[in-house]
């Protein structure tokens, strides 16, 4: 993935392309660069959060969660499945396959937590510590790919699988309980749904662009595992403070 930021360089140069040299300027600036980033995106989201009270604060509290929430789960797919083609020297003929892992693990937490959910209603500490959890699980990304790799080809290539389908997993289950944190905020259903969908594919968006094309060449997979675990503990901080 390093070669990115080189071809990116080099493109711009030839084509004039505004967007490809930003990105190289990003690529030639220091590694702390990202992790800046996510300092001011911290202090901009307290800012927002503290110009609100009440159910208001509550419900941007999820905005900011389910945004963040869309851009870790698709970072750590990605950040997998560059190394499942780095363990396996292949890509696209099991593309599919680690798409449909992480859909699968994503739909049948999601129908599974939304069940219990019926049940029992999710506390704010609850799905704050959700986040907490899934932010180790990106933490230890790096550690997964490592035994991935012990194993060789075959075992790592379900090893990897099995990862991938698991971060789906805490992806589907964190959205149903993020949107019955957010209904207690006053707001009417429509918009409720509507809010957090558009959050989760803006963060979504944002992510995969991020990982492809800035943390992962910049930093390497450990640094951007860190990041995106520092931005589902900032989510889990959001919804505490949103309270």
């Amino acid at each position: 993935p390093t070669t990115v930021s080189m071809g990116l360089a080099v493109w711009s140069q030839r084509s004039g392309d505004a967007l490809g040299q930003a990105l190289a300027s990003v690529a030639a600036g220091p590694a702390c660069l990202p992790f800046a980033f996510l300092l001011v995106l911290a202090a901009l989201g307290g800012l927002w959060l503290k110009s609100a009270a009440g159910p208001r604060r509550t419900w941007r509290a999820s905005l900011l969660a389910a945004g963040a929430l869309g851009a870790a789960g698709m970072g750590m797919e990605l950040l997998l499945t560059f190394a499942y083609q780095a363990l396996s020297g292949v890509l696209f003929q099991d593309l599919g396959l680690l798409v449909a892992s992480f859909m699968g693990g994503l739909v049948l937490a999601g129908w599974a937590v939304d069940r219990r959910l019926r049940r029992k209603p999710v506390e704010t500490r609850q799905l704050s510590l959700a986040f907490l959890v899934l932010a180790a699980l990106a933490l230890g990304l790096p550690l997964l790919q490592m035994a991935a790799f012990a194993l060789g080809v075959g075992g790592g290539r379900v090893l990897l699988l099995l990862t991938v389908a698991l971060a789906g997993c805490g992806t589907g289950a964190l959205f149903p309980m993020l949107s019955q944190h957010a209904a207690r905020a006053g707001q009417e259903l429509p918009r409720v749904a509507g809010g957090l969908d558009a959050a989760d594919h803006l963060g979504a968006a944002l992510g995969s662009f991020a990982t492809g094309l800035v943390l992962l060449p910049l930093l390497g997979q450990a640094a951007a595992s860190l990041c995106l675990a520092l931005l589902l503990a900032g989510a889990g901080l959001a919804l505490a403070l949103g309270r």
